[in-house]
């Protein structure tokens, strides 16, 4: 519900599936996301080539949770709801990010729960280029090689790790989630705090 309610314009009317295009160059989010969903391709295939249903089905359930709904939808939340002109080109771009990483989800969760991706599938189809009218005749998702990004793996990975922290420590001294806290982090080295550093800025807005 929240990806379609995000699939519109800056007049509030459904986008059209045409414009769903990346114009800027991807962000670290951005490829963060599409690595992560790259290494949960592999690990879904070869689970299925072992057999071991339970371990895909484990796979697809951490990465669309606590990857996917966790932590890209709230990161690219601001993108997604910015409807300035000056925000269109990185809006759009996350728009069909969004689409697409979705689509890719329902497609390798379809063999494990069938109905319910088909059904969310049928709410999708139209904002997806080029989708069959079932879910159960699209080509199965290809992992890509050089779609694994250590550089934003790591950087994100670090962001998730102190705003994870720093909630958990809001939660045992019941600080009310509104109630600005001030936190002090001391990196271990030069290249920690260069680390730090970067995530900063996007770890105070959460």
């Amino acid at each position: 519900r929240f990806v379609l309610l995000m699939l519109e314009d800056e007049n509030g009317k459904p986008i059209d599936p045409q414009l769903l295009t990346g114009e800027v160059a991807p962000g670290v989010v951005d490829r963060w996301i599409v690595s992560r969903l790259g290494h949960t391709l592999r690990e879904v295939d070869q689970a299925f080539a072992n057999y071991r249903f339970d371990y895909a089905a484990s796979a697809l359930y951490e990465f669309t949770w606590y990857e996917f709904c966790d932590w890209y939808l709230e990161l690219a939340k601001s993108r997604l709801q910015d409807k300035s002109p000056e925000g269109a080109a990185s809006r759009r771009a996350a728009q069909a990010l969004l689409v697409e990483t979705l689509d890719t989800i329902l497609r390798l969760i379809h063999p494990i729960a069938p109905f319910v991706t088909e059904e969310i599938r049928e709410r999708l189809r139209d904002k997806v280029p080029g989708a069959s009218m079932l879910l159960a005749t699209e080509s199965w998702p290809v992992a890509d090689a050089s779609a694994r990004d250590a550089d934003a793996e790591g950087e994100v990975g670090l962001l998730i790790e102190i705003v994870g922290a720093l909630r958990s420590v809001r939660d045992d001294l019941k600080v009310p989630f509104r109630t600005p806290i001030r936190a002090v982090l001391r990196p271990c080295d030069a290249a920690m705090a260069k680390r730090v550093a970067a995530v900063q800025e996007r770890a105070k807005a959460l």
